[in-house]
């Protein structure tokens, strides 16, 4: 069975979706995208992301990381994975990089009242972005980044993930393994969110 690779590709950015599981994001926040836009307005400052890309655009060498829009490719469903990718109607929903996102969805049609050029307009409108055929093939990525790497998620957040993880059948080694945790973040963030 041929494993798939994740792969880089163009996506305009109205095919992106925000991650209505992002861990960042507060239990009990709606699933609807609006609300979780103005969700991250409200909390992670996009005004300053907004500045930095009013003036510079999109940084190319960070494309964002996505999974397909209800739907699950597995090894050995190459074909079905090339044809989801390169047709113009497929969505995606963005697992890393929903800061971004949601500051390039301001830049162009919300609240963020930067003014940007047509060049930086037509950039948004072709992003890189790194697709996966899976959330699950997406975890080493996002444990890397978030729980035991160079992006960390604050406490509460890398423990909802690793709860998340566990519902899923994940055994708390597994996802040590797989994150390259060795100081067992994992199992102590589990420890702190079972405390509440």
């Amino acid at each position: 069975m041929s494993k798939i690779t994740p792969k880089i590709i163009r996506v305009n950015s109205e095919r992106l979706l925000l991650d209505a599981d992002n861990p960042r994001l507060p239990e009990g926040i709606s699933k609807d995208r609006e609300k979780i836009w103005a969700h991250m307005k409200r909390a992670y400052d996009l005004d300053e992301l907004a500045l930095s890309m009013s003036e510079n655009g999109y940084f190319e060498a960070e494309p964002l990381v996505v999974i397909p829009e209800k739907i699950s490719f597995k090894d050995g469903e190459i074909e079905k994975y090339i044809k989801y990718s390169e047709d113009n109607q497929s969505k995606f929903i963005v697992v890393e990089g929903n800061r971004r996102l949601a500051t390039i969805q301001g830049l162009l049609d919300r609240e963020l009242n930067y003014p940007i050029s047509n060049d930086i307009k037509k950039q948004f409108k072709d992003l890189p972005v790194l697709f996966y055929p899976n959330r699950k093939s997406v975890l080493a990525f996002l444990g890397v980044h978030h729980l035991a790497g160079v992006r960390k998620w604050n406490v509460y957040e890398r423990a909802r993930y690793i709860v998340k993880l566990k519902k899923e059948g994940w055994s708390i080694l597994d996802i040590q393994r797989k994150v390259g945790d060795k100081k067992k973040l994992c199992k102590k963030g589990l420890c702190l969110l079972s405390a509440y």
